[in-house]
């Protein structure tokens, strides 16, 4: 269990692992120290950051099916280096943990997945899903879907192969569809489990737990539940597939939602699962990048990312006894995962410098 949740984690995530660089004098303390006294750090926590250590905490839920922390870590670099790389996919392309990615386009069509393709394994949960058990994410009008084609056949031949790929991603595009058209509450219903999942509320429920927990930028997570409505000003948004797999978990397949929003010289960049074909039934995670110079006229970036996953093998009678077992190892995912967007963030800004110096 511990080692799926930190799994987990790291997909979500979609950052590279790095180790440490070499650390920074301890006189970063008293600079640092101001844009994060709302997270209440320990003087050794704002030791490690400033010695450009990762830090991350828990945060207490009242969702039993809930996984939620916070991480901190400090660049030497600018924010717009990182931003460009989201929206570029950069980030996500170099993860070893991801297979296959892409953008969608304004208008979502199936050749925004021309990328995209599944396992057999997943193929064959797809032939064999039922309401109530499948191993594979479904809306019950979905899994009617594919018991329409199972139908035709009873053997996973190539012809039917293809035609399962194909419905999958024109599923994908109708969903992305109709979350443009209508918001949150076109998530639906996951039929797979004997419990039924909305979507949609399992997001809110993340939603306003984060803008309770982060008090900061409360239109934000707003317009995250109502869009496309209350769109905040200065900010842009796309939406991404991607394809990864990590250790001997199942391949996932996600949809995810990015708002990137600007107000005043910070930047928030909002990740919102719109679908997983695995494990999660609704996830958030929101980076928060917080320039500054230091004494030295340096420019860093404190990042402040917390995440926020529902997670479908918690809950029930032994939920709490699982959550706490996991959580010692999804912090420890979450610091290495830091100090790897760390690493990335710096190496986007050296090149793009180079590139600056050389034209």
């Amino acid at each position: 269990m511990r080692r799926i949740i930190s799994s987990l984690l790291v997909l979500f995530l979609l950052l590279t692992n790095a180790n440490a660089l070499v650390a920074s004098g301890p006189e970063l303390v008293d600079a640092v120290e101001p844009y994060v006294a709302h997270l209440k750090l320990k003087p050794e926590h704002l030791r490690a950051l400033a010695d450009r250590q990762a830090v991350a905490r828990g945060l207490s839920s009242e969702n039993d099916k809930e996984m939620a922390a916070v991480g901190i870590v400090m660049a030497d670099a600018t924010p717009d280096a990182f931003v460009e790389s989201y929206k570029t996919l950069v980030t996500f392309q170099q993860s070893p943990y991801i297979v296959a990615s892409g953008r969608f386009g304004d208008k979502p069509m199936l050749s925004d997945l021309a990328g995209l393709t599944l396992d057999d394994s997943d193929l064959y949960a797809l032939t064999k899903s039922e309401v109530k058990d499948s191993e594979i994410k479904l809306s019950q009008l979905e899994i009617a879907r594919f018991q329409t084609i199972r139908a035709t056949t009873s053997r996973l031949t190539p012809q039917l192969k293809a035609r399962l790929t194909t419905e999958f991603k024109r599923m994908l595009v109708e969903r992305v569809r109709n979350y443009q058209a209508v918001g949150t509450q076109a998530l639906g219903v996951y039929s797979d489990k004997e419990e039924p999942i909305n979507a949609h509320e399992a997001f809110v429920r993340l939603a306003r737990a984060e803008a309770g927990s982060a008090r900061h930028c409360t239109h934000l997570y707003t317009h995250l539940e109502s869009y496309p409505q209350n769109p905040p000003p200065d900010s842009e948004s796309f939406i991404y597939w991607a394809k990864q797999k990590f250790g001997d978990l199942k391949p996932v397949i996600n949809v995810i939602h990015v708002l990137i929003h600007r107000e005043g010289n910070r930047v928030y960049i909002a990740s919102k699962q719109l679908y997983s074909t695995h494990y999660t039934e609704a996830g958030l995670s929101v980076a928060e990048l917080i320039p500054f110079m230091d004494g030295q006229g340096q420019a860093r970036t404190i990042v402040v990312y917390t995440v926020r996953l529902q997670v479908d093998m918690l809950g029930g009678s032994f939920g709490f006894m699982k959550k706490r077992m996991a959580r010692p190892r999804m912090l420890g995912t979450l610091k290495q995962s830091l100090s790897g967007m760390r690493v990335t963030m710096e190496a986007l800004a050296r090149a793009s410098f180079q590139n600056r110096v050389g034209s």
